[in-house]
Parts: C-alpha cells; structure tokens; sequence
C-alpha cells in the first residue's frame, strides 16, 4: 500500500475564505489570483482580491539508523537552503498521492507515504497580495540509500543522508 493507514486529510477552511462570486483573474503556474467586489460598513464599494497558491507536501525518508534524507535547494532570489523532498498538489490530488509522486520525482525512491505528521498553514504576502497556502509533512521508512530522481527539479543541487547530531551541528 502505497499510503500507510489510508489516511484522508482535508484542507482546512480558510479564514479569509473567498466568496462564491470572485472571479479568477489570472491563471499561473505557481498562483491564480481572485478578484471580487465587496460592499464596505459605510455603503461604498470596493475591489478585493486574494491569491490562491496551490497547497504543497514534503517527505522526510527515515532510514532503520535514524538518518533522514534532505535536499539542498538553490532558488533565484534566496539563499541556498535544505529542505525535505516535495512540491505542489496538483489539481484534484490528494496529499498523500503528491506525498508518493514527488518523493519518486526527486528522489526516485518508490516508498509507503506516512505517516502525516504536521501541516503548516503558510498565510503570508506574494506579490503584494495576501496568499494561504497548507504545507502537510510527512515520513516514509525505507532502507534503500541510492538516490535516482526521476523528474529532478531545476532547484535541487544535492541529496545527502543526515544523522540527528550532524543536523544539529550544522549551520
């Protein structure tokens, strides 16, 4: 089984959810953006919008001695940095089928997903434009090391297996 405990996660409902009546506006890769008209406390009228980015999934794959795997990311704009494997929901996906698909993408590691063991709900500005967006994390075991992307992100520079005291003693 593909997705350990047949787990269902639902999105949370947001709490600055969009009414039924905003229009997307723009269609992008890594975001759409929404617009609708609202009604203010004094009777005039005004132009809202909200950002929609597509909710994301990271797997950390923990090996029998602990260790786990981490990437190194190179992104313009950013410093580098380390982060789990992972990416974008797709739409209609569930997060453990993106959990699966993007740890096979990037690392080519054909895993059980879960299980799911924290969501970060990332509220924050893109573009001048408020945005919420949900990272779910999840664990995979495994014992196989070797690493075989099989659709590498332009991003990902390197792969490495990390104890708990090399994380700790890193910077």
């Amino acid at each position: 089984e593909r997705y350990a405990g047949g787990m269902k996660i639902e999105r949370p409902q947001s709490k600055q959810p969009m009414p039924p009546h905003a229009k997307r506006v723009f269609k992008g890769i890594v975001f759409d953006v929404y617009q609708w008209e609202q009604e203010l406390f004094d009777g005039t009228k005004a132009t809202f919008e909200k950002v929609k980015k597509a909710d994301t999934v990271v797997v950390f794959p923990i090996l029998p001695d602990s260790r786990i795997l981490l990437t190194k990311q190179e992104q313009p704009g950013k410093p580098p940095f380390i982060a789990g494997a992972g990416g974008r929901m797709d739409e209609g996906e569930e997060p453990l089928e993106t959990a699966h698909r993007e740890l096979l993408e990037e690392t080519g590691l054909d895993l059980a997903v879960g299980p799911w063991v924290w969501t970060r709900r990332h509220q924050h500005i893109w573009n001048g434009r408020p945005s919420d967006q949900y990272e779910r994390f999840f664990t995979a075991r495994t014992t196989d090391t070797r690493i075989r992307p099989h659709k590498q992100d332009r991003h990902t520079v390197a792969h490495r297996w990390w104890t708990f005291s090399q994380l700790m003693s890193s910077n």
